[in-house]
């Protein structure tokens, strides 16, 4: 009973937890959908660089042209280790980057035409 008691309050730590990283990456979405929605159809390439500077990556395919951001957050890590028995030590981490990425495709006339966001937390 006790085992089970400690393994239910575990998982409500850890939905809450990763719970509250949702809500802020959704929120940090719909924060870059009000600012890029009207502007699809109508900003410029020369608008956008002049609002958030020059992007990360630029690739032209064809008539069109992709633009890249990417706005890093740093970075974080999370490790774990536990020793055997036998005394052998086992170690686990991990790092990853925290960033933003948004993607813009102009047409050939150099307007906005479409957008993608990501968010990795």
């Amino acid at each position: 009973m006790k085992k089970l008691l400690i393994f239910a309050l575990m998982l409500f730590i850890f939905q809450t937890s990763t719970g509250c990283k949702r809500i802020k990456m959704a929120h940090t979405l719909k924060k870059y959908e009000l600012i890029l929605n009207p502007l699809v159809g109508v900003a410029t390439k020369k608008d956008i660089i002049e609002r958030y500077g020059t992007p990360t990556k630029q690739i032209t395919i064809e008539s069109m042209e992709y633009w890249e951001y990417h706005i890093s957050h740093g970075f974080q890590s999370s490790g774990t280790g536990n020793v055997g028995m036998l005394g052998n030590i086992n170690t686990r981490s991990n790092t990853w980057e925290k960033f933003d990425s948004i993607k813009l495709t102009f047409n050939s006339k150099g307007v906005l035409d479409k957008y993608e966001t990501a968010v990795q937390r």
